[in-house]
């Protein structure tokens, strides 16, 4: 199967369904060169790029690509531009429905309109006529046929410095895992694994402060992404010629996130543990935990340091692990972990509506239910 883009004659302005070959292609076929300055080093310029993508970190590149795409530059890199989505499947009270990705609707909306093609087709057939593809957070292994199919490369764009962090998760696992710094790297996709293709460009420098969320991780380094994909699309020969293999020292593995992950163990984590799992997570799932043996979510973490100076903390010490206490002045239910105390402002018990802390306290707590949260209490599980 071909991807098809129509096109029309240029004398009558009739439409047609014939292959559409760029001019691009068709100066490289004839062996036409462009016209070159005197003085001007001559590079690849209005390229034609296939994009694959979904959410928000591949939607900022999408964007920049389309910026230049729209411009009058004479020294634009992008003459062409579609994008490949696939199908995002959310699961809701135990069904499944479509969702539209920020990728596939800022190419609907887009101004000129974007031609989106379908995974689920493309993955089977050889794209034509581009020169270029651009990989963003696209979950899919892309075929070798389709990556030998781009006239230059197919690259790929990933938020960490590789190879720490290679896989589907990179942003949430930096700041699970409490990285001080990370950075982009933009390299060759391979047809067989993820993320471990050459490095064309690489930064580092970009510091995570202790405050960072998975949120706002993703739109900065996906802004530092667009840069450095234009720079490397403007001058792509260079930093084909010049890529390097990834070293085979300090590889590390960001899985998918899954509710595992959000689970507290009030005897084992800290209060560092459960502020970086909430500002990992938090985005996509509640953290969880069970008090008398019901499931439960914790929503709304309060900033660590606030609770610790809690009048109702510092009269309840000491207490043991899973413990908890209802501060009626800020609203916050604490509970106690290995090493000190964290607090929510709402809670959502298993099929019950979300309540704020002060609900859960006068509808749970204080008609003498248990107290404690925690996985192993005989009172709780």
């Amino acid at each position: 199967m071909r991807l098809i883009r129509r096109g029309a004659c240029l004398l009558c302005g009739a439409q047609s369904s014939r292959p559409y070959t760029p001019v691009s292609l068709i100066q490289r076929q004839l062996h036409i060169s462009e016209p070159q300055h005197h003085g001007e080093k001559k590079r690849v310029r209005d390229l034609n790029v296939l994009f694959f993508g979904t959410d928000d970190f591949s939607l900022t590149a999408l964007k920049y690509l389309h910026n230049d795409f729209k411009s009058s530059a004479r020294n634009r890199s992008v003459g062409g531009l579609e994008v490949v989505c696939s199908k995002s499947i959310a699961t809701r009270g135990g069904k499944k429905r479509e969702v539209i990705s920020p990728v596939r609707q800022f190419a609907v909306d887009s101004e000129p309109g974007i031609t989106i093609h379908e995974w689920d087709e493309v993955k089977n057939s050889t794209p034509d006529g581009f020169d270029v593809g651009v990989v963003a957070s696209f979950g899919h292994m892309i075929p070798t046929a389709i990556i030998n199919s781009f006239t230059h490369a197919a690259i790929n764009l990933h938020p960490s410095v590789l190879p720490r962090w290679r896989g589907s998760s990179p942003i949430a696992h930096t700041v699970l895992s409490g990285d001080h710094t990370t950075g982009v790297s933009i390299i060759t996709v391979s047809p067989d694994r993820f993320d471990v293709g050459r490095i064309l460009s690489q930064s580092s420098s970009y510091p995570v402060n202790d405050r960072e969320t998975t949120v706002t991780l993703t739109n900065t380094l996906s802004h530092v992404a667009a840069q450095m994909l234009m720079t490397v699309l403007g001058d792509l020969s260079k930093f084909m010629s010049e890529s390097v293999r990834q070293t085979s020292t300090g590889v590390t593995v960001a899985s998918k996130m899954t509710r595992d992950m959000a689970v507290v163990d009030w005897d084992k984590h800290t209060v560092v543990n459960i502020d970086r799992k909430y500002r990992a997570l938090s985005h996509a799932m509640s953290l969880e935990s069970v008090w008398g043996g019901v499931q439960i979510k914790l929503e709304g973490m309060a900033e660590p340091e606030h609770v610790t100076k809690l009048q109702s903390i510092v009269q309840t010490e000491p207490v043991g692990t899973g413990h908890c206490v209802f501060d009626s002045r800020s609203g916050v239910l604490c509970i106690k972990c290995q090493d000190g105390w964290v607090g929510f402002n709402h809670l959502t018990l298993k099929f019950k509506k979300r309540l704020t802390a002060k609900q859960f306290y006068n509808g749970f707590l204080s008609g003498g239910r248990p107290s404690k949260f925690g996985w192993n209490y005989d009172d709780r599980c």
